[in-house]
């Protein structure tokens, strides 16, 4: 058959043959539009032009039928061509094989789920788009010899051993019970989604959102920072892959994690403490790097039914990262006052999560990020030597200790070989007309487990991560990725890693 192209047109030629009483079902109609289709071809074009369905046009006209009650209308059900008509009542109604089935499924208890007939009727109406009245229900069901407990054939199963259509029933229950549940699942998602891009109104509504009705609330005043400097020894604190936003199940992770933004929230507070409680003996700067990733995904649309895997997203998961990252800053100001440390740097980079938009790019990752550090960095304007600032897809940084920081979240390039390594450093690596550094370190996050990787002259750290074990890592990498927290100390001996601290939570 050929490919047709409906239209409005169409659709209403097709409603005013099914509402002028000449033809009795949905087959009849479908025969004799201007384009001849299949009945499933006309009822998958009702829905695409958001129709109700077929069955529905053919007993619901604009005045109703003139049912002669002298007139003796035979009640009946044919099975012909793949599709039940039902004659009730001086109205006609058809249903596809799978329909029956699922009205059978629906009714039965013997292999379904035991509605009444009237429950039956509104679900058919409800999930299939079927407005059949629940006399008609019945009777159909009384002319299939199903009633609530008994073993039935179908029409269409006629033939087929009566236990080898219970096995089938049940075991297509269960198909009909996870199909339905699932997209209405995802319908109802999809429905919230559509209303939170809708409010946003595109990517200027929701800047403007965010950076103008958001206000910072200060909760502190920072004493004014020492200028003295002791010795040349940097801490590096860097903190990759807080998937704000994101509900682990931990059965689908061996029971190995148990993740949602209550638990975010508390091992932000124990990285916090870690940072408070650690030893800053003749550390004279304290480079935070913030590694992407931060985000699950700000409007749920990286994938699709991501909703159902996320308990926060759009301004709740926003205030969530940016919360969180003014926590950890508000520690390390606290550090660096305590113990006279002159600087405190601070970059954040976005990751292949942090995207607004679906569009995969660095561009798209880069809009959220600049606007995040951006308000981040308004909380702490009053803090002198203290410097926050958003990087790129990598930022380079030259350390008086002979030492260059590459920073990067690491998802376009795994950085494998000895090869590659050497290949990054040599593009990225910053130029500086004082000194050159005799040594490159490269951090890293996205992989979510803790790996170093050593080479000459340079050494590449990928970073644990604060989520740990997620589904992906443990059934399809096989690798596991418990929540940890590292820093690294850099002098003009080397670099030495400070950790790793666990995360879980006792």
């Amino acid at each position: 058959m050929a490919c047709i192209n409906w239209t409005e047109e169409l659709i209403e030629e097709a409603i005013k043959l099914l509402q002028s009483g000449e033809y009795k079902t949905v087959s009849e109609v479908a025969k004799n539009l201007s384009v001849r289709c299949s009945p499933s071809a006309l009822r998958h074009a009702f829905e695409r032009f958001s129709r109700k369905s077929p069955s529905y046009y053919l007993y619901v006209t604009d005045a109703e039928p003139d049912l002669d009650k002298t007139h003796v209308y035979e009640d009946k059900v044919i099975y012909k061509d793949g599709e039940y008509i039902i004659d009730c009542n001086g109205r006609t109604y058809s249903l596809t094989t799978e329909d029956a089935e699922y009205l059978v499924f629906l009714y039965s208890s013997k292999v379904g789920e035991g509605l009444t007939g009237e429950e039956t009727a509104s679900q058919l109406a409800l999930t299939e788009g079927l407005y059949i009245p629940e006399n008609v229900v019945r009777f159909f069901l009384r002319d299939q010899g199903v009633s609530k407990n008994n073993t039935f054939c179908l029409k269409h199963q006629e033939g087929m051993n009566p236990l080898d259509i219970e096995h089938e029933m049940v075991y297509k229950g269960r198909v009909f019970r996870e199909k339905f549940a699932r997209d209405y699942k995802v319908d109802l998602a999809q429905a919230e989604l559509k209303y939170l891009r809708k409010k946003f109104n595109g990517l200027t509504s929701l800047l403007t959102q965010l950076e103008d009705t958001l206000e910072i609330p200060v909760e502190e005043d920072f004493p004014a920072a020492p200028t003295d400097v002791k010795s040349d020894k940097v801490r590096i604190i860097p903190i990759a892959d807080f998937h704000a936003g994101v509900k682990i199940d931990p059965s689908s992770v061996n029971f190995w994690n148990d993740y949602n933004k209550e638990v975010l929230k508390m091992r932000i507070s124990k990285i916090c403490s870690i940072i408070e409680e650690a030893d800053y003996e003749d550390v004279t700067r304290i480079h935070v790097a913030f590694l992407g990733d931060l985000f699950e995904a700000l409007l749920g649309n990286m994938r699709a039914g991501q909703y159902l895997t996320m308990d926060a997203f759009g301004v709740e998961q926003y205030l969530l990262v940016r919360d969180s990252m003014c926590q950890i800053l508000k520690s390390v100001r606290r550090v660096q006052v305590r113990n006279n440390i002159p600087t405190v740097t601070c970059i954040g980079q976005g990751g292949n999560h942090d995207r607004l938009l679906q569009e995969k790019s660095y561009n798209s990752e880069d809009i959220v990020n600049f606007m995040l550090m951006d308000r981040v960095a308004a909380e702490f304007k009053t803090c002198d030597n203290f410097h926050i600032g958003a990087g790129g897809v990598v930022h380079g940084i030259n350390f008086a200790t002979g030492m260059s920081l590459l920073s990067r979240h690491g998802h376009k390039s795994g950085l494998k070989s000895n090869g590659e390594v050497d290949s990054f450093i040599n593009l990225w690596k910053p130029k500086d007309q004082y000194f050159t550094p005799n040594r490159t370190l490269v951090v890293k996050g996205h992989l979510h487990n803790f790996n170093m990787k050593t080479g000459p002259n340079w050494r590449v750290i990928t970073v644990p991560s604060i989520i740990g074990d997620t589904e992906f890592g443990t059934q399809k990498l096989n690798k596991g990725a418990p929540p940890e927290f590292i820093m690294i100390d850099s002098d003009t001996n080397g670099e030495k890693i400070v950790g790793p601290f666990s995360l879980n939570i006792k």
